[in-house]
């Protein structure tokens, strides 16, 4: 089960549409992805791919899947797996793209500090600060839209919640509780 606000829903859908012993089920919000990314996701004609659009947000759809994962004996008797981008494959292939960008952009010999502005909802996408932990001399810049919740997480050290999700043009980070999965 793969819930997505459309930003990753295609590539799922494309690792999975071949497997002969696994079906995937996406669900996207109706209405908050771009239309190219629901025909990515929409179009595909495979038999273990099930691809769903459903009313409310991307973070309504976390809830739902929060529940099928809560329901342990539903989750083993379908033999089902929740993934979304909140991953440790994400992590771990995340991690060696900023090193891999340092050193494509920096000098090797100096090793001067390299700042990377990334767009994100729900600090997913600001992996870098790993990279950095491990020595890389990284600045992660944390960008974010009228959902800022990342924003308020950085500046006040918790994740307050606004009382609707604000529909913008960057719609993968429309969102207010991320990364729950």
């Amino acid at each position: 089960m793969w819930p997505t606000s459309g930003d990753t829903g295609s590539a799922a859908i494309h690792c999975v549409r071949k497997m002969v012993n696994a079906d995937i089920i996406v669900l996207y919000s109706k209405g908050r992805c771009t239309q190219d990314q629901e025909l990515q996701m929409s179009t595909v004609q495979s038999p273990n791919v099930h691809v769903f659009a459903a009313e409310g947000t991307s973070d309504d759809l976390d809830e739902i899947t929060i529940a099928v994962k809560s329901d342990i004996a539903f989750a083993e008797e379908h033999g089902l797996m929740i993934f979304n981008s909140a991953n440790i494959g994400r992590i771990l292939a995340q991690v060696p793209m900023y090193f891999y960008t340092y050193y494509r952009f920096c000098s090797i010999d100096i090793m001067k500090p390299l700042e990377v502005i990334v767009p994100t909802g729900g600090c997913l996408c600001i992996t870098g600060t790993i990279a950095a932990k491990m020595g890389l001399p990284i600045k992660i810049v944390a960008c974010t839209n009228k959902n800022d919740v990342v924003t308020r997480c950085i500046k006040n050290a918790e994740f307050s919640q606004e009382s609707q999700v604000h529909h913008t043009y960057a719609l993968a980070m429309d969102i207010q509780r991320p990364a729950r999965l």
